[in-house]
């Protein structure tokens, strides 16, 4: 109900002014999913959200306060956090080019934010824009090396642009932080598979299906795997996982 859509926005703004960041985000994205499309309640959430970050952007700082440094950053943080919001907004609407322009100032004001910029890349990839998609996951592993959907990111754009090599060491990365992740897998053997490594490959769709064995894609890859290769071929097994 419309009246119910309202009450979320204006929750998302208590959350807020607390600091409860993930119970703000959750209300405003929950908002944004009850009524897709509705120009009416997009506009009220917008300025929901809008009085906030005018609010929060305009509290006064005192300079003789003792806790001033720790107040600057607290509002630093708030700054940064408003932007990720409204460019959960913007995607929520479908403005994936305002989505990345607001996470821009968001990791503008949190230089740190991997989160951030892993969605910036996810963002910039829907818009075709694979080579900045792939600076922005750059900055972000050599800041978390060990985050593993952001090497599996890099990995799969660098594989689009078919620099396999490169993706194939990011790939390795990403299973070593989340060595259970079975889209990871597959996704790994798709680029050895296609850098003619195919011992390798047959290896990894192996694993994959053991971590999910209702895994399609790479129940498929590996019947046509061993179906076709001349020395690994296995039409028995292909038979029984194509069908």
């Amino acid at each position: 109900p419309r009246q119910i859509l309202f009450i979320r926005p204006s929750a998302a703004v208590c959350h807020m002014a607390r600091g409860e960041w993930p119970q703000a985000q959750i209300l405003v994205t929950e908002a944004m999913t009850l009524i897709p499309g509705d120009e009416v309640a997009q506009r009220r959430l917008n300025r929901h959200v809008e009085y906030f970050g005018k609010t929060v952007l305009s509290l006064p700082l005192s300079a003789q306060s003792s806790k001033s440094a720790i107040f600057l950053e607290r509002i630093a943080s708030n700054r940064a956090e408003f932007h990720k919001i409204l460019a959960i907004c913007a995607a929520c609407r479908g403005d994936y080019s305002e989505a990345v322009q607001t996470l821009g100032l968001a990791i503008q004001a949190n230089p740190q934010d991997v989160a951030a910029q892993i969605d910036r890349a996810a963002y910039l990839a829907v818009l075709g824009r694979d080579a900045e998609a792939v600076r922005q996951l750059t900055t972000a592993t050599t800041l978390s090396p060990t985050n593993g959907i952001a090497q599996s990111n890099l990995a799969a754009l660098l594989a689009k642009q078919r620099r396999f090599s490169e993706a194939i060491e990011h790939y390795r990365l990403a299973i070593k932080s989340d060595p259970k992740n079975a889209d990871t897998r597959h996704n790994f053997a798709l680029a050895l598979a296609r850098s003619q490594r195919t011992h390798e490959a047959l290896e990894q769709f192996q694993m994959a299906l053991e971590l999910n064995p209702a895994h399609q894609p790479a129940t498929q890859q590996l019947a046509w795997l061993l179906a076709t290769h001349r020395e690994l071929g296995d039409p028995v097994r292909a038979l029984a996982l194509a069908e």
